[in-house]
């Protein structure tokens, strides 16, 4: 059994072992066992081959967990260990190997035109997903630049709203200023016609617009206290009209 041991230390330190020089070795070093060629190993009949394939344990097809299969096969080995048996075994192993190869060459083979038809049509989905992931980028520096592009006319578009309206109420000031200054014909307009009752009206109107509008110079010029005053004086010395209209 310590020889057993010795063998799965020798196989787990296999690939760690230097290389031989050429030219250049010991002439002490131990002869390589004979190596078959796998044209030799393979059966001349299908059936022979489906017998071998059946005669594979099944745990070499299992796909649980790390299974090594050179621990696998030390651990079957008898106490007594025969170099006949170990051959037998090796070479029963090896025909399995190149039975498995060959059945998977010859499944790659006809699937051959199947590979080549998924393998383009994977590339050209990836084509495909470069080009929609280019019109993404795009799309979405576009979006990013129509968003400020509308933030800039939603500004502009408030601030011209914003001065719309700030006209009108200098347009809706301007023509009661307007109105403020054709006051004066109008007073004298209803004074001639002896309305007095529209000519107090108008100059209460006249008053409360010009006190609104104070603060403009044109509207400063008209006096509103002397304006009423004249109306209101008009108004006395023509008292007994104004009652008889009345």
């Amino acid at each position: 059994m310590d020889l057993t041991k010795k063998l799965r230390s020798l196989v787990g330190r296999q690939g760690q072992l230097p290389e031989p020089a050429i030219g250049g070795g010991s002439a002490t070093c131990e002869p390589a066992l004979p190596r078959l060629k796998p044209s030799s190993e393979l059966p001349a009949d299908p059936s022979e081959e489906e017998e071998v394939l059946s005669c594979i344990e099944a745990i070499y097809c299992s796909a649980e967990g790390a299974f090594d299969a050179s621990d696998h096969e030390l651990k079957k080995l008898p106490e007594e260990l025969d170099l006949a048996a170990i051959q037998l075994v090796r070479t029963v192993l090896r025909r399995q190997l190149a039975v498995v190869s060959k059945r998977v060459s010859d499944l790659i083979l006809q699937n051959q035109s199947w590979y080549a038809l998924e393998l383009q049509r994977v590339t050209e989905l990836q084509e495909n997903l470069d080009e929609a992931c280019s019109v993404c980028i795009r799309g979405r520096r576009s979006l990013s630049c129509s968003r400020r592009e509308l933030t800039v006319s939603s500004l502009g578009l408030l601030a011209a709203c914003r001065r719309r309206q700030q006209l009108l109420g200098l347009l809706r000031s301007l023509h009661l200023i307007k109105a403020l200054q054709e006051t004066d014909a109008r007073l004298r307009e209803l004074l001639e016609e002896e309305d007095y009752p529209g000519a107090i009206q108008l100059g209460l109107t006249c008053h409360r617009a010009a006190s609104t509008f104070r603060h403009y110079l044109c509207v400063g010029q008209v006096h509103p206290p002397s304006l009423c005053g004249a109306v209101c004086h008009a108004s006395f010395c023509h008292w007994p009209s104004i009652c008889l209209q009345l």
